[in-house]
């Protein structure tokens, strides 16, 4: 009787201790990780600020900020990272934008850094793969800096309206 006892303690035990390491496997398995070398590279700023009615250095502390993105290691971090950038993007949005990049097409790409920054927030607690909208975020970001460039240059080009055509 007593050996019967001591075989189903012991048999409770082994399988108690293998759900406890299956769970501990599964969990790693499962955990959010970014593959920093599958990301897109972040470009320097080629914006000029000459002139002090295109300054917008709310969007030059996001991009600053944005650029430390590849150092980041562990998942912590990349919460409190995301948070920061949040409150920058807050800034961005609350700020007045200067006269040469305040369109549709900036706009545009700005609604789309909020929402890809929000998702990746979301993706962190929820803890799903990152890689996609940290990708996601950081295009949307080129995205706008090519078009904030674009529109640099061409500021000084002759403009043609509809009656010019005809």
């Amino acid at each position: 009787m007593k050996k019967c006892i001591f075989l189903g303690l012991l048999l409770l035990g082994l399988s108690c201790q293998n759900s406890v390491e299956k769970k501990e496997l599964d969990a790693s398995d499962s955990a959010p990780v970014i593959q920093m070398d599958s990301l897109p590279k972040i470009q320097p700023s080629e914006l000029k600020f000459e002139d002090s009615t295109m300054v917008w250095n709310s969007l030059e502390d996001f991009h600053k900020r944005l650029s430390g993105f590849q150092t980041i290691k562990t998942v912590e971090d990349l919460r409190l990272f995301t948070e920061e950038l949040i409150e920058l993007e807050t800034a961005i949005e609350e700020g007045e934008i200067p006269d040469l990049f305040n369109n549709d097409a900036v706009n545009s790409r700005l609604i789309l850094i909020k929402t890809y920054l929000h998702q990746l927030h979301a993706f962190i607690e929820l803890e799903q793969n990152l890689n996609k909208a940290s990708t996601q975020l950081l295009e949307a970001h080129q995205s706008l800096l090519d078009k904030l460039v674009l529109l640099q240059n061409n500021a000084n080009a002759p403009k043609i309206s509809k009656d010019d055509l005809k």
